[in-house]
């Protein structure tokens, strides 16, 4: 079952709601929609992938199910994961499946 192995998957994150997490090659943000999901109101979820193409179907995805009271704030990146445009220790959890 592919959706119980990807939840188990973003359960090791072990996100709290308030965590700064990243995804890196997030493509069409499947397991966006599973983090976003642990994540409360002052959580921040930051996707990055190297296409444009596959964020824009990503951030298409997140906003159908967005519920900007309830939900983590995104921010979509177009950045290689070798060379992220962030310093140490900013994210609480990294994620990465692919």
């Amino acid at each position: 079952d592919e959706e119980r192995t990807r939840a188990r998957m973003v359960d090791l994150l072990e996100c709290k709601p308030d965590a700064r997490v990243l995804e890196t090659g997030c493509g069409t943000c499947r397991d966006s929609t599973e983090i976003r999901s642990r994540l409360g109101p002052e959580g921040e979820l930051f996707v990055a992938d190297l296409s444009v193409n596959m964020l824009q179907a990503g951030r298409q995805r997140l906003e159908n199910l967005d519920e900007p009271d309830e939900a983590a704030s995104l921010e979509f990146l177009v950045a290689d994961a070798e060379h992220l445009p962030f310093g140490d220790d900013v994210f609480d959890a990294a994620y990465h499946f692919g």
